[in-house]
């Protein structure tokens, strides 16, 4: 969770804390009934874009234009 994520949560909670009892448990309520509902995301198809970023780390610390140089040299 981004540090966004994590402050935007934190004031989702302040503003509930300021609420009536029965309007904490409507919150409540709704957002049992949200969880138990299936995710848009799970039932989307998945799309090349989802693997962006997949497998940086293996990369981490190698000179792209050095490491082509060395392949093209293997060809020859």
């Amino acid at each position: 969770m981004s540090v966004r994520e994590n402050i935007e949560i934190q004031k989702v909670i302040t503003d509930i804390k300021g609420l009536k009892k029965t309007q904490r448990a409507e919150v409540l309520k709704t957002l049992i009934r949200m969880m138990d509902k299936p995710s848009r995301l799970s039932k989307r198809k998945p799309k090349l874009t989802d693997l962006a970023g997949l497998g940086k780390e293996i990369w981490k610390g190698v000179n792209p234009d050095e490491y082509v140089r060395k392949l093209r040299a293997e060809w020859e």
